[in-house]
This record gives structure tokens, C-alpha cells and sequence, in this order.
């Protein structure tokens, strides 16, 4: 069976001009795009540090969670109740576990106790 895979257009942030503030806009638009398109945002984080200046990019991060709070705190209140589930299952699971190797070691101890008194072949 073959994997296909969905090309998806990229979302592209639109530039804007207006205003001494207009670099900075663009960069948070350029960062906020980078984040939506799920690319890496590492060389973000190497200019950062590197210009000295982490707090620009710091902002522009801080920023975009926040204008994406919203849906953030939806996509948390989805999955939490799964979550918490899948945690109860992982400790009953847990709970299986320690009985079946309880089971196994006492199975072990009655084997080697009833294999000790026959002779070995060499």
C-alpha cells in the first residue's frame, strides 16, 4: 500500500510597510509564520542569542502564544480528559504488571525448587 501525502499550501504572512515600527512587525510576522507552518525555529533562536538582543525574539513569542491563547486553552481542554485517562490506564496497566511478574517469579521459585534434585546430563 502506498503513503500519500497531502501537499498543503504554505501560510505566508503578509508583509507590511507602514511605520518606524515596520522591521519589527515584520519580523513577527515572520515568526508567526514560521510557527503556524510547523518550520524550525532555531535559526530564530541562534539570531537572537547571537545579536544579543533574546528579548526581541523572547517578545515576539510571547506575542504570538498570546494571540493564540484562545485556541491553545481549547486544544488543552480537548485533550485533557484524555490525557487523564490515558494516565489511568498506565497505572492499572502498572498494577498488571507488578502482579504478572510477582505471579512469574513465584512460578520461576517452584521450577527451580522441583528441578534441583534431578541429576544433570553431561
Amino acid at each position: 500500500m502506498r503513503n500519500i501525502h497531502l501537499i498543503l499550501p504554505r501560510k505566508v504572512a503578509p508583509v507590511s510597510s507602514d511605520g518606524p515600527d515596520s522591521s519589527n512587525k515584520q519580523d513577527l510576522l515572520h515568526v508567526s509564520s514560521v510557527i503556524c507552518n510547523g518550520d524550525d525555529l532555531g535559526p530564530f533562536v541562534c539570531k537572537g542569542f547571537a545579536s544579543s538582543h533574546p528579548e526581541t525574539l523572547l517578545h515576539h513569542l510571547r506575542s504570538f502564544t498570546h494571540s493564540h491563547e484562545s485556541e491553545i486553552d481549547e486544544v488543552c481542554r480537548t485533550h485533557y480528559q484524555d490525557f487523564i485517562l490515558t494516565v489511568d490506564d498506565l497505572q492499572s496497566l502498572l498494577s498488571d504488571v507488578d502482579s504478572l511478574k510477582s505471579s512469574l517469579s513465584g512460578s520461576n521459585f517452584i521450577l527451580q525448587s522441583v528441578a534441583r534434585p534431578l541429576p544433570r546430563r553431561r
